[in-house]
């Protein structure tokens, strides 16, 4: 009421949403727009639009890794692996949520699901995703208490050629553990 009097806010006019109209369209335009909303603790906001954009293009693996990456965000893990365990049926060749379901089914405890998920990856074309592929199998060997295993896959990955970045501190924190 103080803002109102004072002219700092008017009644008439609704204060202007800082997510809408960040760009016109597109993926990076959806993922800004999302990442906005999630900022702005409107996560149901962005999931509600995520999901209408699925529906839209079904089998995009890029909208749906930003959808189950908005369901973590919400703290809904069960809604994240869901979709992207659907996502890796309608399509086994995308290695990015191959990966991201794998990682989830780790950190969920579920370490023999999460195996079974990587051993049925089909060859990965890019090779940032077949690293990225490798790294999680040495994770999983150090779980299931595979000493050699790991250590015999760990050497044969490059030392961070060809790596996503984000991929690099894991595979120096995996290289410590194992070597």
């Amino acid at each position: 009421a103080a803002l109102l009097a004072a002219g700092v806010c008017s009644a008439a006019e609704p204060s202007p949403d800082p997510c809408a109209d960040l760009c016109s369209e597109g993926y990076p335009c959806l993922q800004a727009q999302v990442e906005c909303l999630v900022g702005a603790d409107r996560v149901r906001e962005a999931i509600s639009s995520l999901k209408g954009a699925c529906a839209a293009t079904p089998g995009d693996g890029g909208l749906v890794r930003l959808l189950a990456w908005a369901y973590l965000r919400s703290g809904n893990e069960a809604w994240a692996r869901k979709r992207l365990l659907e996502q890796i049926e309608a399509d086994p060749d995308d290695a990015q949520s191959r990966a991201w379901a794998v990682w989830l089914l780790v950190q969920e405890g579920s370490v023999g699901q999460a195996r079974r998920l990587l051993d049925a990856a089909p060859p990965a074309e890019r090779v940032e995703d077949r690293q990225r592929l490798e790294i999680l199998d040495v994770a999983l060997l150090q779980l299931e208490a595979k000493p050699e295993e790991a250590r015999s896959t760990l050497s044969a990955l490059p030392q961070a050629d060809d790596l996503y970045p984000e991929d690099r501190a894991l595979l120096v924190d995996l290289r410590r553990q194992v070597l």
